[in-house]
């Protein structure tokens, strides 16, 4: 199994290389790496060609583009376009993949056939890698998206490439929630989701990441008042019962410890971390 992982990118060299590198080492898997970036100045081209030197290999395979772009969801659209693998995915740049993440993905792709794209959970960490929360999961439904946002992280989404072959892509016109637009268009192509109920990928909270930002908590309040009625006036409900789903599962038991492992800046191998007191609450920004 073949994926396809695409990166935007614009200016962000140093997360960029701790991204690039959590894809490099994932053993077990056929990775094209695809960096998609919109015209940086900081040295990230340069990086970039040595880097697509140095680190292809048989099962890795880096490569780049650098032009001006309409904003992310355009960038993921170039992207997936140029892509030939059988399972999709983005990562954006404050972001990395945990230690077999892609390995597990395949197997469980490989044992559910039915399955079209399936997520998991995600350790939320600060810029020194620090543990913030846990983040696991309740089932993705249609309706809960659509009463509030995307609860679930784009960190650890994988998608069958069908989806995108069949004409679902992403609307350029968002500029911070098109990920969320993505998703409920394809669920209601009838395209079904499965959870892997383990940890896959890292989000460092940076505070500048753009849907916690005021121009992406806007853009989701226009995003709620165009979904029909019935789920604008059923929020209170939907999300009552998205957070007992949540609970029922064991979403906001916290882990007693938890040990990860990831990239920081300037280093070429992953940093063991240990979390004593790993807690699964977070407080988001205006819409949490």
């Amino acid at each position: 199994m073949k994926f396809s992982i695409v990166t935007p990118s614009l200016n962000q060299l140093p997360c960029l290389r701790q991204c690039v590198f959590s894809v490099a080492d994932q053993c077990g898997a056929e990775v094209e790496h695809i960096v998609i970036d919109g015209g940086s100045t900081d040295g990230t081209i340069a990086w970039l060609e040595k880097s697509a030197e140095q680190l292809s290999a048989d099962r890795y395979q880096l490569s780049f583009v650098s032009e001006p772009d309409e904003g992310i969801y355009d960038a993921l659209n170039k992207g997936f376009t140029r892509s030939s693998g059988g399972v999709f995915a983005w990562l954006n740049c404050d972001e990395q993949y945990l230690t077999g993440t892609l390995q597990k993905v395949a197997g469980f792709f490989e044992t559910q056939p039915e399955a079209d794209f399936v997520y998991g959970d995600v350790l939320l960490i600060d810029p020194e890698g620090k543990l913030l929360t846990c983040r696991k999961n309740p089932p993705l439904r249609r309706a809960y998206v659509l009463a509030d946002h995307l609860y679930t992280q784009s960190a650890a989404m994988f998608f069958r490439a069908g989806i995108f072959s069949s004409g679902v892509r992403f609307d350029t016109a968002w500029k911070a929630v098109g990920d969320c637009a993505f998703v409920v268009r394809a669920l209601e192509a009838g395209f079904h989701s499965t959870q892997i109920r383990d940890y896959l990928s890292v989000c460092t909270m940076t505070g500048q990441n753009v849907s916690r930002g005021r121009a992406g908590v806007e853009e989701l309040k226009s995003f709620r008042r165009q979904v029909p009625m019935r789920f604008q006036l059923g929020r209170p409900v939907l999300n009552g019962l998205r957070y007992l789903e949540k609970f029922i599962r064991g979403g906001y038991r916290a882990e007693t410890s938890l040990t990860y492992e990831l990239y920081s800046d300037g280093f070429r191998i992953r940093k063991k971390m240990i979390s004593e007191k790993a807690g699964c609450r977070f407080r988001w920004e205006a819409h949490d």
